[in-house]
């Protein structure tokens, strides 16, 4: 019996995170780990978390609409709601003595 069961079921591998549709429409986010799975009205889509590295930061868009600055570490990116990060280098402007 637990050989059937299993068809039902989808386990998010660590570091990625599941995106549910119910009939093409956004329903939920999915952790790392074994989850059930409606076959007939869900679809998941698996994607990969995104890391920033500690001498980077990333700005988070969605529909083309500023969301928010991420710091280094660990990410998620909702690709049903068309977020996306851009990751850029952290850098230091020198302070020029004399100009305001």
């Amino acid at each position: 019996m637990g050989r059937f069961l299993s068809v039902f079921h989808i386990t998010i591998p660590e570091y990625h995170h599941g995106i549910v549709m119910e009939f093409e429409r956004f329903l939920k986010v999915l952790g790392p780990g074994e989850h059930p799975k409606n076959v007939f009205t869900e679809s998941i889509e698996i994607v990969p978390d995104i890391f920033i590295e500690e001498d980077h930061f990333g700005i988070k868009t969605g529909g083309k609409q500023f969301h928010s600055i991420l710091d280094p570490g660990q990410h998620f990116v909702n690709t049903a709601l068309r977020e996306q990060v851009q990751i850029y280098e952290l850098s230091i402007v020198p302070k020029i003595i004399g100009v305001f």
